[in-house]
């Protein structure tokens, strides 16, 4: 009977706990996504290595199986709104910047659902042979 009335004792009240106040960083912010810029198939160079949407290496590819020199030497960029967290001040920071994203429609239409494969621009210093614009094609069009 007395070690229940110790323990009674020693049991503490919610109020008599501290009161941790963690700050954590808030959630993003949405954006709507540019539809007013164009995409453009660029050259895969210096910095330039991760995807906007999945965030996986450029020169990797979405899907081994179907790795090619489209996926190692090309990506597609578009100029977007979205939000930098500044951690030194602790706030969104909304930017227009570009972004980069595989050569596979999956990736854009999750930033761009109202992406248009015909509207992309090709600006690269080479042309591109059949066998490449056809894979582009396949690659970019929502229907075989």
């Amino acid at each position: 009977m007395s070690s229940n009335k110790r323990i009674k004792n020693t049991l503490l009240s919610l109020s008599d706990l501290p009161l941790t106040i963690r700050r954590t960083q808030p959630t993003k912010p949405s954006v709507d996504p540019t539809t007013s810029k164009p995409f453009e198939l660029i050259q895969i160079k210096r910095k330039i290595n991760r995807c906007a949407n999945c965030g996986g290496q450029l020169k990797d590819g979405t899907n081994p199986y179907l790795l090619n020199d489209l996926n190692q030497r090309m990506c597609l960029r578009h100029k977007d709104n979205d939000y930098v967290w500044i951690k030194g001040q602790n706030y969104w920071k909304q930017t227009f910047d570009k972004k980069q994203f595989h050569v596979y429609r999956i990736c854009l239409v999750g930033c761009n659902p109202t992406f248009n494969f015909e509207s992309v621009r090709i600006g690269i210093p080479y042309t591109l042979n059949a066998v490449q614009l056809q894979s582009l094609k396949g690659r970019l069009n929502p229907s075989p």
